[in-house]
């Protein structure tokens, strides 16, 4: 009797430690399929361009026209990780923990990355925001049997603090982010409860150590350069115009977020303007702001190529601008009905800066005005290969479909309607007009 009460105690004992170890494995089994869905899931709404996955959001890296598979992504780093803590997990029970802080630091460096590592995200981010809004308009005003889907975004986005950047950037980020930071909990919270009692506790703190570590890496040269700049604003009120120069250069060398918008080098023009410095590059970029103040767009983006002669940063800045007035001047020309020279615009607008999408989207129109419906195809599959955004692309499958229409090939402008239509169903009035033979 007593040897088999002691079998089936150490039967239950065997069985309670095979059910313990098989809910460890079911939670990290959860955890494993929420990062692999992370990996295929969107990361960054991208407002009119290509929206890139984990698999292709690569860590301290731009984010290319057209993203791609990269084994330095955050999808890829975080199914690694995971699978070497699994792994060390069998060795010493400390390795989920140590495993689910590197997952949780890898999902808080999104968001810091956007906001203050890679600043050239955010601009582009707030370029095609603003870029969408107006396309919507377009399709409103110009092709007035589509609706228009009314923007899902906020009414404005602020830069003014570094809080202000990093909630904006916040705001980008997708489902496949919220799932790779949920794996990255899963993992962690699993992990402190394989501890002992006593280390619990200092395992969260270490966590929010290391968290609190890398968010002051990430933001100590932004919170350096605010500093300076709020110093440059002082300076440059009390007149001293060559010191304040130069805080406004340190500004944008600590945080090059400064270095890619056109704010500071406007308040260097306008000083060197006072001096009777009249050939800067920063002073033609003033002048620009000037003119484009006063609607006199030519001389605006005139003056904008001008302060894009020595290269740089500032070139770069100045063909955005340049690039920028451009796509609206032909939207002036193009509610005049002067399409050609409209088309002219956008033509050089999209040269100049090659996330002007926007510019894409109203030359495929443009052509189809004059007359020129190839040149709609062509156009209309390069935005459409640049673009992610659904309403904006259905309108531009419409355009093409117009366009085969016209080369009188009806099986393909069948196509392209269906595309549209498949795109948007339910506002897009002109796809659905076109396949009911209207």
């Amino acid at each position: 009797m007593n040897r088999l009460v002691l079998f089936v105690d150490r039967w239950l004992t065997w069985l309670i430690a095979f059910a313990e170890r098989q809910m460890k494995n079911a939670v990290f089994a959860v955890a494993a399929f929420w990062l692999l869905l992370a990996a295929v899931l969107r990361w960054v709404n991208v407002p009119l361009g290509k929206d890139p996955c984990g698999a292709q959001f690569a860590l301290l890296r731009d984010i290319p026209a057209l993203p791609h598979l990269q084994l330095g992504s955050y999808g890829m780093i975080g199914i690694a990780v995971f699978s070497l803590a699994m792994i060390a997990t069998w060795f010493d029970r400390h390795a989920a923990v140590w495993g689910g802080i590197v997952l949780l630091v890898l999902a808080l460096a999104a968001p810091l990355q956007i906001a203050f590592s890679n600043p050239d995200i955010l601009r582009r981010l707030a370029s095609e925001y603003d870029q969408r809004q107006k396309v919507h308009i377009f399709t409103q005003t110009f092709l007035p049997v589509n609706q228009g889907q009314e923007p899902g975004l906020w009414p404005s986005l602020v830069f003014d603090t570094l809080w202000n950047r990093a909630v904006t950037a916040w705001y980008f980020l997708t489902l496949g982010w919220y799932a790779f930071s949920l794996a990255a909990m899963i993992v962690f919270w699993k992990g402190v409860s394989l501890l002992r009692r006593g280390w619990r506790w200092p395992a969260v703190l270490a966590c929010l150590l290391v968290l609190a570590g890398l968010s002051a890496v990430f933001l100590a040269k932004p919170y350096y350069a605010s500093i300076q700049l709020n110093r440059a604003y002082l300076v440059q009120a009390r007149g001293d115009a060559a010191r304040a120069t130069e805080l406004y250069l340190a500004t944008m060398r600590a945080d090059r977020w400064y270095a890619l918008g056109p704010e500071l080098y406007e308040q260097i023009g306008e000083m060197d303007e006072t001096r009777g410095v009249l050939d800067s590059p920063e002073y033609h970029l003033f002048k620009g702001q000037v003119f484009e103040n006063g609607g006199v767009q030519p001389n605006a983006m005139s003056e904008y190529r001008l302060a894009a002669r020595n290269g740089g940063d500032l070139a770069v800045v100045a063909h955005r601008e340049a690039a920028r007035v451009a796509a609206y001047y032909g939207l002036t020309l193009y509610n005049q009905q002067a399409y050609s020279a409209a088309l002219a615009q956008w033509q050089q607008a999209y040269a100049e800066d090659p996330f002007q999408l926007q510019a894409l989207f109203y030359a495929a129109r443009a052509h189809f005005d004059v007359g020129q419906y190839r040149e709609t195809i062509a156009v209309g599959e390069q935005f459409c290969r640049r673009a992610s955004n659904t309403y904006a692309m259905a309108d531009v499958y419409s355009d093409m479909g117009d366009a085969y229409s016209k080369l009188d090939d009806h099986a393909k402008a069948r196509v392209c309607y269906q595309m549209s239509f498949k795109l948007d169903y339910i506002i897009n009035l002109h796809g659905l007009g076109a396949l009911a033979g209207n």
